[in-house]
């Protein structure tokens, strides 16, 4: 799960995530997600099924109840995008792919990882340019469609 709001009071302590403790944060999302999936009867999220859970370990705690996300995983710094590389860059034979590459989708998500692939292939393509088949080949006609 990605917590994009740490700073809006949740709905099992009332406080925000930045004032929560490790076990708190994990309380609130578990609660969120039973709260939002768990609708008109269907009960897909149950407290026996949550076999363990994971905090990303940049997310610090100072000193209890004073958390610091130092990590912005999913929603990228402001003014940042200037900063990230292109897909093709000065070297000619080396093309980026991967969601910290510059494109339309300015989110660390697979989305924009996506694009950045897409961009990264069609570089490559044209810097291979027009495809070269073996004259046993013969000519070649496109398929009829």
């Amino acid at each position: 799960m990605d917590i994009s709001n740490w700073d809006a009071p949740g709905v099992l302590y009332g406080k925000p995530a930045t004032q929560c403790s490790a076990q708190e944060i994990k309380d609130e999302t578990w609660a969120q997600l039973k709260q939002h999936l768990n609708d008109g009867g269907a009960q897909p999220i149950d407290d026996a099924n949550l076999i363990a859970w994971f905090l990303d370990p940049d997310i610090e705690f100072p000193n209890p109840g004073a958390a610091a996300n130092a990590e912005p995983l999913m929603i990228n710094v402001a003014g940042s995008l200037q900063y990230r590389p292109e897909a093709q860059v000065a070297l000619d034979n080396l093309f980026l792919a991967g969601d910290y590459v510059r494109t339309f989708t300015d989110l660390a998500c697979m989305e924009a990882a996506n694009e950045a692939a897409r961009r990264a292939v069609n570089c490559l393509l044209v810097a291979a340019g027009p495809p070269r088949l073996p004259r046993s080949f013969g000519r070649w006609r496109s398929p009829r469609i």
